[in-house]
């Protein structure tokens, strides 16, 4: 397995509230300068307001080039750029991740037990196009897969080309979902993932990371983190040694102590210290 930091890109995380980063467009960020916010792409300021005057936001997502989703406070997300300020109605999200057509809104628990049998939470994953319009819940797919009927929410996830591959709490399977199908296929992984923060990867090879850094207290022989390999090819998955992982992060500067991870808008690993971020990508599983 080969390992690789690439768009390493330094910040201050006293400043930087929210960012994302990506292979192609580069780093967007919130700032919070004195008594403004401001929106970042790439270090130049597109766009800023005093504190209060928008609101609030919770996370930040590129959505292309020129333009990134940003979260608000309540059922709707802003898609912005320079030029233009446009809400679109996607519901109260946990995590969005994009493709060239499509966007995957993944909602928490809270949100799915609070909702109602038409709203969008209620599919737990709600597909979009890109102009905001509804195109696929997966409740439609959960209802006739008796494997479906008990995980409540996603807890990491990736894009590749049109497919949504994640992992869902208190599920033991790797899922890949198909939109233009209609259908997804699953197959077990090495250990129960339900705790996995982040996955990524492409069609042929997953990745995911699993932070125990909570438990360690209560788990003290436990890891730090784990990482399971997935080949969506033969529908195999097992452990594989985290130290190269963590032997590459050292190596590029980054502190183990104050990692964290995080997806970016297309469920790209996003690894980052406080100091600087970049994305993690692997190559070969074996």
């Amino acid at each position: 397995m080969q390992v690789y930091l690439k768009n390493l890109t330094p910040f201050d995380a006293s400043r930087v509230e929210y960012f994302d980063l990506h292979e192609d467009f580069g780093f967007t960020s919130v700032v919070e300068m004195d008594e403004t916010v401001a929106l970042n792409l790439n270090r130049a300021v597109i766009r800023s307001w005093p504190k209060g005057d928008q609101p609030e936001i919770w996370w930040i997502k590129w959505f292309d080039a020129d333009h990134v989703v940003l979260a608000l406070h309540g059922p709707q997300v802003a898609i912005v750029s320079a030029e233009a300020w446009d809400r679109h109605h996607l519901g109260y999200l946990d995590e969005l991740y994009l493709t060239q057509r499509y966007m995957f809104a993944t909602y928490g628990d809270e949100a799915f037990y609070s909702s109602r049998p038409n709203d969008v939470e209620s599919n737990i994953i709600s597909i979009f196009l890109r102009d905001g319009t509804f195109e696929l819940g997966i409740r439609e797919l959960m209802d006739k897969d008796r494997d479906a009927w008990k995980f409540e929410q996603v807890t990491a996830g990736y894009t590749f080309k049109d497919k949504f591959t994640f992992i869902a709490y208190d599920s033991p399977l790797l899922w890949i979902l198909n939109v233009s199908q209609r259908s997804w296929r699953k197959f077990p992984g090495p250990v129960a993932l339900w705790s996995a923060d982040v996955l990524t990867g492409d069609d042929k090879t997953a990745y995911a990371i699993v932070d125990h850094r909570s438990l360690l207290s209560v788990y003290p022989d436990r890891l730090p983190f784990e990482l399971a390999v997935f080949d969506l090819v033969a529908e195999t998955a097992w452990m594989q040694d985290f130290a190269p992982v963590e032997k590459a992060l050292i190596a590029a500067g980054f502190s183990m102590s104050e990692i964290k991870f995080q997806p970016s808008s297309t469920g790209k690993i996003i690894v980052s210290d406080g100091n600087k971020a970049a994305l993690l990508e692997f190559s070969g599983g074996a």
